[in-house]
């Protein structure tokens, strides 16, 4: 197409990471000293070992490590002003048929300033985590890349009736990789209708147009798109559901596609259930900035290492399900999920099927102590019910026990089999010990 990626008026916060925290200060100095800021900090410092065996091939080694890690969560607030970030630096040193030494941050950092009578808003982000960027599932921690995603973006909310909301907003993403190949742009404009039809459901209307510009050399796509949405407040839960056409551009393609949602939510005073369909043309940057903007960093999104996958533009059907209990026993806790997509990439027309289904049973065993052991299963095949391609077992188990207000210790086994071009598993265990200081201590 030729199209040159058009530059934001917040863009100047892309151009390195310290600019977001720029664009914050500038704008917390418009507060009047009168306003009372409030803030939250956190801290907690971990040290832990471990030990297990890898396998791959047929052929495998023990290892074992020594690990320290630090994590910080921080929340501010005055006025108009919200800043909240949390970050995790995880560093092990060990044995794995050769030394290593090995470091990993992972982490995001977010600000909001939304106008005293709420016609406006501005925000700035930053999100640093570890991905994929090969098909297929890995077990080798150094199989995952450092990726940090910059994104800043404004809002304007109008109310021309009672009943009536009116917002415009736009979003600059930036994607930053320690592959160059693999960086990425993404500017978003969308324009959003909603209209309440009584107390318990409104309707909506969205239209939005998505430029992403990713790789070397540099690959431009284009999505518009409209949709109209329907939402209800039910007695025991919500209903919502969407239709809409996408009109996706890229350099090798133009095509039209439709595009919708349906949901099923049941909500009680001891679960959740909820079934859901979703259609749409998604790209996995586009998820990761502009669609999924974390408002702050938790314990376990920081913990967890994420096989993140990178894929270019394509059509991604998927049918979920969910179910959550706290119920199961009076003092245990299960959860459930399970999910069948099917994912068409735009330019070539190549598809793959994906299944996913998780099992989690939580015992509280005491105030002090609680178990936890979880199973998951994933797999990819190129058409549905044909050979898999690639899956992956796992299974942890923890115990963690609070000792004292500020100390806690913790046991973690899990045990990891993947079948991908080469049969690869993983056993490992974890003994971790951590103290945390923090206003909820």
């Amino acid at each position: 197409m030729g199209r040159t990626l058009y530059r934001h008026p917040l863009v100047w916060v892309m151009e390195k990471p310290s600019g977001i925290f720029t664009l914050a200060a500038c704008l917390m100095g418009l507060t009047t000293s009168s306003v009372q800021a409030v803030s939250v900090l956190s801290t907690e410092a971990t040290l832990y070992t471990e030990a297990g065996y890898a396998e791959s091939e047929g052929e495998g080694d023990p290892f074992a490590g020594l690990g320290s890690s630090g994590e910080f969560e921080y929340a501010y607030l005055v006025g108009p002003h919200h800043f909240n970030s949390g970050y995790l630096l995880r560093l092990i040193a060990g044995y794995e048929g050769n030394a290593f030494w090995r470091s990993r941050l992972t982490g995001s950092s977010r600000y909001q300033f939304t106008h005293g009578s709420g016609l406006f808003d501005l925000n700035g982000m930053h999100i640093l985590q570890s991905v994929n960027p090969n098909p297929g599932f890995i077990l080798d921690p150094e199989g995952f890349t450092t990726e940090h995603i910059l994104s800043a973006g404004s809002g304007v909310n109008l109310s021309p009736g009672d009943v009536t909301r009116i917002r415009l907003e736009t979003q600059y993403s930036r994607s930053l990789h320690e592959d160059e190949s693999l960086n990425g742009e993404i500017l978003e404009g969308r324009g959003v209708l909603t209209r309440r039809l009584n107390p318990i459901s409104e309707i909506n209307t969205q239209v939005s147009r998505t430029i992403v510009e990713e790789g070397d050399p540099a690959q431009v796509s284009q999505i518009d798109r409209a949709t109209v949405g329907y939402r209800r407040t039910l007695d025991n839960g919500e209903l919502s559901a969407s239709f809409g056409v996408n009109l996706a551009e890229t350099e090798q393609t133009d095509v039209e596609v439709y595009s919708g949602s349906m949901e099923r939510v049941w909500v009680s005073d001891y679960g959740r259930t909820s079934i859901g369909y979703d259609r749409e043309v998604t790209n996995t940057l586009l998820e990761l900035t502009t669609e999924n903007i974390v408002p702050e960093a938790t314990d376990q999104d920081l913990q967890q290492e994420e096989t993140i996958k990178l894929n270019s533009l394509a059509l991604n059907d998927e049918l979920r399900w969910a179910y959550q209990t706290v119920r199961a026993c009076i003092r245990c806790d299960l959860s459930m999920s399970a999910s069948l997509s099917q994912q068409e990439n735009l330019d070539t027309g190549i598809r793959s099927v994906g299944y996913d289904g998780r099992v989690a049973f939580l015992i509280r065993i005491d105030d002090t102590q609680e178990s936890q052991l979880s199973y998951r299963w994933q797999a990819e095949s190129p058409e549905f019910g044909e050979v898999l391609l690639a899956e992956s077992n796992r299974i942890e188990w923890n115990w963690s026990r609070q000792v004292t207000e500020h100390v806690s210790f913790r046991s973690d086994v899990s045990q990891a089999w993947i079948s991908n071009d080469v049969d690869s598993s993983r056993f490992t265990i974890r003994i971790s010990g951590a103290y945390r200081w923090g206003p909820d201590q």
